[in-house]
């Protein structure tokens, strides 16, 4: 499984370990993947449908917030062009509320 810390480049910490074992614990409750990403940027966006925005003091921590946020804090989504299989950037929004309920998963 994929971390938002581990792709952002977050050192490690308690929390991650935390985080893990209560994605671990969903998956096999539910019997489906948490976060089915496609790619590492929508493994994120993903996460933060679910979490909200991350906060600019974690993001300020990354080594690798640059390559997934823009200087304004704009979450720049990298998904494949499904005809030409180019990448395509474009700025999303992201609410610091999360968007999904986790409740509504289970």
């Amino acid at each position: 499984m994929t971390d938002a810390h581990v792709v952002l480049g977050i050192p490690y910490d308690p929390s991650l370990d935390i985080w893990s074992v209560g994605c671990t614990l969903f998956e096999l409750y539910t019997g489906k993947i948490l976060f089915p990403g496609r790619s590492n940027s929508h493994m994120l966006l993903l996460m933060m449908e679910l979490k909200g925005r991350f906060n600019n003091k974690l993001l300020k921590r990354a080594k690798f917030a640059d390559k997934y946020f823009d200087e304004l804090g704009n979450f720049m989504s990298v998904e494949k062009d499904r005809i030409t299989g180019a990448d395509v950037v474009k700025s999303v929004s992201v609410s610091t509320r999360p968007l999904k309920e986790l409740k509504a998963r289970v």
